[in-house]
């Protein structure tokens, strides 16, 4: 793995993209996430922040050792993932779920039109079980508007003076639900790069700066 992630190192370049985000913590100063509404209920399901991404090339994040899961889910364009030292495309409709306490990177591809994506990302710690427990990402088809639209959602009832934590409750359920739908064990077919069956269903950046 070493060797894999040698010429990596810990990048966070946004560049000029556009995004919206919620956050679990008001203790989370970072700038990007700076405008992002507070929700805590989120940490109930160990979420720190989900969003919406209008990325364009260079942004690029990477991730020497992620402190948490993180499911991206491609809405138009297209970006990369690193997978076992190479990069792999991801296109509209496909998804991908990075496993924590491990590197991992994302970009979007030079001259290619904007790659627009959502995304959750969650915060564990080595003693729990993660949602995905393979060193290699989980990457397949799945239906990424309506993870989108979870996402959106979330952050529409967070931005609110006066939340209902009744539809918050809903919204986070909601995306959770999508999150570990894709996950499950039984849909992957290669332990490099996991394609899962079928596309039903609905369905950035820790240490950490993501």
């Amino acid at each position: 793995m070493a060797a894999k992630t040698k010429r990596l190192s810990e990048t966070h370049q946004l560049g000029g993209s556009k995004w919206i985000a919620v956050k679990s913590s008001g203790d989370d100063a970072r700038g990007w996430l700076a405008a992002a509404p507070v929700c805590p209920a989120m940490e109930r399901k160990n979420i720190a922040h989900a969003g919406v991404m209008s990325a364009k090339y260079p942004f690029k994040v990477v991730r020497l050792f992620q402190s948490g899961t993180f499911m991206f889910a491609c809405l138009s364009g297209k970006g990369e993932v690193m997978v076992d030292g190479r990069w792999v495309e991801v296109g509209a409709n496909e998804a991908c779920l990075l496993p924590p306490f491990t590197a991992n990177a994302i970009q979007a591809m030079r001259g290619e039109p904007e790659w627009k994506f959502c995304w959750v990302r969650y915060l564990e710690t080595p003693g729990q079980n993660p949602l995905v427990s393979a060193k290699s990402p989980v990457k397949g088809p799945f239906a990424a508007t309506a993870f989108s639209h979870a996402v959106e959602g979330l952050h529409a009832e967070s931005s609110k003076r006066e939340p209902s934590p009744a539809q918050i409750h809903l919204w986070i359920e909601l995306i959770h639900g999508y999150v570990t739908a894709f996950a499950q064990p039984r849909a992957r077919r290669s332990p490099a790069v996991a394609v899962v069956a079928g596309g039903g269903g609905g369905a950035g950046p820790g240490v950490d700066d993501a």
